[in-house]
């Protein structure tokens, strides 16, 4: 929230893989496609849903 208030940055961090998962390979996520109740934090649907 800090650097988004003082220098307008916002910095996503996401899971791209976990275990066999495919890695996530699209475009970079924007801070609107993750959301905050998934436990791993990833930000593609599709690969979200077939993580453990």
């Amino acid at each position: 929230m800090f650097l988004r208030q003082a220098l307008g940055v916002e910095v996503l961090s996401h899971v791209i893989s976990i275990g066999a998962s495919a890695p996530y390979d699209g475009s970079p996520p924007q801070p609107e496609d993750l959301p905050r109740s998934t436990p791993a934090r990833c930000a593609h649907t599709t690969r979200r849903r077939k993580l453990p």
